[in-house]
């Protein structure tokens, strides 16, 4: 059995991988002059900006400064307690290379070229820049296209302890706090209380552009709500398009939507092409999906969901459409309306070429699945390849229920095209493996990791060879069994063997008469064609 130290291990793994360093400090900013903003200093954020030079420290006292900031330079600003920065009512607008959007905002940190004739960011460089300790009071703004409180393009750094407030939840585009370009950002310790679109957003542009690596680490997301009438689906954390990341810690809720196309998600992955995002030890709760890798213009690689909680949703993990690679270990999901973990693609669709193509080389490993109300595990009909989920707990020790290969399992409901034997009899961690049927290569009378598995004691006696112990624990077993090799197939617990309907039949040498049978031990040559 694997522990918890082990999964982390794991984890640790594919941060080195990927490359992404996370330094939980004010990074990136030499030492420079200390500029204060109230009690004595300047009176308005933006002016104590202007008038910094790179590498300065601007520290802003406790008051409500109802202004846009602009930051093109690089700066640490870090709000004192109950310094809070409101957005106007008539906030200025900006454009980024990266998206087609039209972006209004409270805080906007700008790395690149600014063109004036189009009201653009472009191009190469970057800033660093550091904000931590502010409440963002988004003041209920109406964008005419997109709201962010906190926007940034091209900026190394972190955004820290903030609070975002008061965003419009219903008729537009709104976010948190929303990223693009050749960003390197950790963003930490955040709480975004609603929002109408996004919570915490890092997006790349799914094309030639450089695009972002982050770390999304202890926030608080809060949504509109699971079921509310809002105009879009909000996602609670949504890392993609190229971009690679770590998100971890956080806890999401509230994400949910009324609507029929799409669903409000607590973390949502698109379109990673070759980038890995790590999704790892969040609590995803009253959310209309959980956690969602998807394929939608692009393709999704490396998959990485490991250690979350998930609670109180309609469809907790999924995998969608061209996901090539994907890994889901040590999660916990209970009080699922719907589904635990649903690996499938949508239908063909030309404007969506990813729409056709199925999820492969999917891995479900040492996961709690409980309290689905319609399937622990669903592949769809589209799927080709078989889901190796063996070695999760199916909220029961007999494992999950399978109308054919697991019919007395009293767990969670299991999908054809799944590999789910061997399982684990308790929770893990702590849950021993498990199998009905099994070769007792070791003679020890348990299953034990890596011994040979089976849903049908035919298919065991098959796969062993000439001195092969067979166990075979509780259940009915409806099939006729051949045994035509020196074998020991011995009972376990208390299993039943019950005749199939219709049996095989058999002719032997010595008697002219046509058998039927339960079990049949033969020795000799079989002749086929008699």
């Amino acid at each position: 059995m694997k522990g918890k130290n082990k999964s982390r291990k794991y984890i640790i793994g594919v941060l080195v991988a990927i490359g992404i360093v996370a330094i939980l400090a004010t990074v990136g900013n030499a030492k420079g002059a200390t500029i204060y903003v109230g009690a004595g200093g300047y009176n308005n954020i933006q002016d104590a900006i202007d008038n910094a030079s790179d590498g300065d420290t601007i520290i802003v006292n406790a008051s409500t400064y109802t202004e846009q900031l602009m930051i093109n330079k690089s700066i640490n600003l870090v709000g004192g307690t109950g310094a809070v920065i409101k957005c106007p009512s008539s906030p200025e607008d900006v454009k980024i290379q990266e998206s087609t959007h039209t972006y209004e905002y409270v805080i906007g940190i700008f790395g690149g070229t600014y063109g004036s004739g189009n009201n653009t960011y472009y191009g190469p460089g970057t800033i660093n820049v550091n904000i931590s300790g502010f409440t963002i009071d988004s003041n209920d703004t109406t964008p005419s296209d997109r709201f962010v409180g906190i926007f940034f393009r091209n900026m190394i750094g972190n955004i820290s302890d903030c609070t975002i407030i008061n965003t419009s939840v219903d008729g537009k585009e709104t976010f948190g706090i929303l990223g693009y370009g050749n960003s390197d950002i950790t963003i930490y310790g955040n709480t975004v209380n609603q929002f109408g679109r996004g919570g915490i957003g890092v997006s790349g542009d799914l094309g030639p552009l450089p695009d972002s690596t982050c770390l999304i680490k202890d926030n608080v997301v809060i949504g509109p709500g699971k079921n509310p009438v809002v105009t879009w689906a909000p996602n609670g954390i949504q890392v993609g398009y190229n971009v690679s990341g770590i998100v971890t810690g956080n806890d999401v809720s509230a994400c949910g939507w009324n609507g029929s196309a799409w669903t409000g998600t607590g973390i949502l992955i698109p379109d990673t092409n070759v980038s890995t995002v790590v999704v790892d030890d969040n609590y995803v709760h009253n959310c209309e999906s959980g956690i969602t890798f998807v394929a939608y213009w692009d393709y999704c690689s490396n998959a990485v969901i490991t250690n979350n909680t998930v609670e109180d949703t309609d469809w907790s993990i999924s995998i969608e459409n061209d996901v090539r690679g994907a890994v889901i270990k040590y999660n916990t999901i209970v009080d699922c309306t719907g589904d635990c973990i649903d690996v499938w693609n949508y239908s063909a669709n030309p404007s969506y070429p990813a729409y056709s193509i199925p999820p492969t080389n999917v891995e479900v490993h040492y996961n709690n699945l409980m309290d689905a109300v319609y399937d622990g595990l669903w592949v769809g009909g589209y799927v080709t390849d078989t889901v190796d989920a063996t070695y999760n707990y199916w909220g029961d020790a007999s494992g999950p229920y399978h109308p054919t290969l697991n019919s007395d399992g009293l767990g969670d409901n299991v999908s054809d095209n799944v590999e789910f034997t061997p399982w684990l009899d308790a929770s893990y961690p702590g849950g021993q493996s498990y199998t009905d049927v099994f070769i007792d290569t070791n003679g020890n009378g348990q299953y034990d990791d890596g011994e040979p598995a089976f849903y049908a004691i035919q298919d065991a006696i098959d796969a062993a060879s000439d001195g092969d112990t067979i166990v075979v624990h509780d259940g009915i077993y409806e099939e006729s069994l051949t045994i035509d090799k020196s074998i020991n197939l011995i009972s376990g617990s208390n299993p039943v063997i019950k005749c199939p309907s219709p049996p095989e039949d058999v002719y032997i040498q010595e008697i002219d008469h046509h058998f039927e049978y339960v079990i049949a031990v033969l020795g000799g040559t079989y002749n086929s064609t008699n």
